[in-house]
């Protein structure tokens, strides 16, 4: 699944930090409260800030009682980017979910017997 997830992102050219940054930014959040929610430090999320500014894909502002405070919000693009990715990462964990607890763990069984086989093909005449 985890990768399955950095494909969707890739596709995008999003970086998984990116991706948890738009993730959490719904509405216009105080870069603070995007640290907090990210759980990082708040000149991390700094970092953050610039890469979404660069691509376009968010701003910061001043908050609207605070000019002490900076908000960071998404553009127009921004939003559709992340309603997009939120789809397309949604809908990979959905075809998971058809999948009953007893096909998963054959399924994960399976995975764990080709990973350590390291990909080797069988000749199956």
């Amino acid at each position: 699944m985890r990768n399955r997830v950095k494909s969707i992102l890739a596709d995008h050219d999003v970086s998984p930090p990116i991706f948890a940054a738009m993730r959490v930014l719904g509405e216009p959040l105080s870069m603070r409260d995007v640290a907090g929610q990210l759980a990082c430090d708040a000149s991390y999320v700094t970092g953050l800030a610039d890469q979404l500014e660069e691509r376009g894909l968010a701003e910061r502002r001043d908050h609207p009682t605070d000019r002490r405070v900076k908000q960071l919000v998404l553009t127009d693009e921004g939003r559709r980017l992340r309603v997009a990715l939120l789809h397309e990462v949604e809908a990979a964990h959905v075809a998971f979910h058809t999948l009953t607890d007893d096909e998963v763990e054959t399924l994960a069984r399976l995975l764990r017997k080709v990973l350590a086989a390291g990909f080797r093909g069988r000749d199956r005449g």
